[in-house]
């Protein structure tokens, strides 16, 4: 077998915010079926999976993947795009691999805020800092009607850019947002920029909350998580976050059939999600798919039920049944996880 190609939608360079697709296609002088994998090596970085093994389709004789939709949220810099294909029946495998240039949006001294997919999400990029700090956002809406929140310490990788997914905000609100650097026992804020967040889309059912215990400024968990799933599926309701009030803060509403999902965890920078999708049996596509997802979305890391029957049963099992229940990150890292089922 042989990997023909490997390529971008859009070509290099890209800036940060953008989304690139990427298709390989293969050739293999056995029956199959042949699989993709999809691993990313950030600049100066090791390779870590971020498309687990899934089966390609076969047309005039060359397999082609499915999409992999890279979303360039992390740091400038030259990044290694992988692809892996593999035959499970016969054993064999091929990899070919392609740089592709991030640039930062940011010119001079001011970060630059983004608009995401997510209309409640926005895609903060700041200059650089000196590596051994750390940094993270504070953001407010410009009105000042609840206190400011500030997103996890990230350590600086210095000369790259810092780039933050912004959840958490109230839907047509404008906020004001800026960084702080933490050096050692110092802490020093950068400019403040603006930003108005998008309102809720009307081609979205959402549901609606009533608090049954008044909302407390001293409570230290402002944020509630809902994941609402019906046992038949048909709750169509997308994930979503609220206040204490039950004002809605964040909210997935992925592209699958009536919008149906599991929300299985939430994440320090997003959440693990069971959701519809093709995987190594055509025949079967609900919730056959584990992705963890960073908050505006976009896809961080995915594996599928093919993956699961081949740890299990040996290379090749197509999986059978559906992921349900929890699933955690595993400690090893690679893109891996722990799913549980009864």
């Amino acid at each position: 077998m042989h990997i023909v190609s490997l390529r971008p939608a859009l070509a290099s360079p890209e800036r940060i915010g953008a989304t690139v697709d990427w298709t390989a296609k293969a050739t293999d002088t056995n029956p199959g079926p042949l699989t993709f994998q999809f691993n990313v090596a950030p600049p100066k970085g090791a390779f870590s999976t971020v498309k687990q093994f899934n089966l390609g389709a076969l047309s005039g004789g060359t397999w082609k993947s499915l999409v992999f939709a890279w979303a360039l949220t992390a740091t400038n810099g030259v990044y290694r795009v992988q692809v892996v294909a593999t035959d499970f029946t016969s054993g064999e495998s091929d990899s070919k691999t392609v740089s592709f240039k991030v640039t930062s949006p940011v010119t001079g001294v001011n970060p630059v805020v983004q608009e995401t997919q997510n209309p409640l999400v926005a895609l903060f990029t700041a200059p650089p800092c000196t590596s051994g700090s750390a940094m993270r956002v504070s953001f407010q809406p410009q009105s000042g009607s609840v206190p400011a929140t500030t997103t996890n310490w990230a350590a600086c990788q210095a000369p790259g850019a810092m780039t933050f997914e912004i959840a958490g905000m109230y839907p047509s609100t404008a906020y004001n947002l800026y960084s702080q650097v933490s050096t050692g026992s110092n802490t020093v804020n950068g400019p403040t920029v603006s930003f108005t967040t998008g309102s809720l889309p009307a081609s979205v059912t959402f549901p609606t909350f009533t608090a049954g215990i008044p909302d407390s400024a001293g409570d230290p968990n402002r944020v509630l998580f809902y994941g609402p799933w019906d046992a038949d599926g048909k709750t169509g309701y997308p994930d979503v976050a609220t206040d204490l009030s039950g004002n809605i803060v964040w909210y997935n509403s992925p592209n699958d059939p009536a919008h149906l999902t599991m929300l299985v965890r939430p994440l320090p920078t997003g959440f693990l999600a069971i959701q519809f999708g093709p995987t190594w049996n055509p025949a079967v596509q609900q919730y056959q798919v584990l992705r963890q997802y960073a908050w505006a979305g976009n896809i961080v890391r995915e594996t599928n039920t093919g993956n699961c029957a081949a740890a299990t049963d040996g290379p090749g099992e197509p999986g059978r049944g559906a992921l349900q229940h929890d699933s955690v990150a595993a400690a090893s890292g690679g893109g891996l996880y722990r799913h549980f089922s009864p």
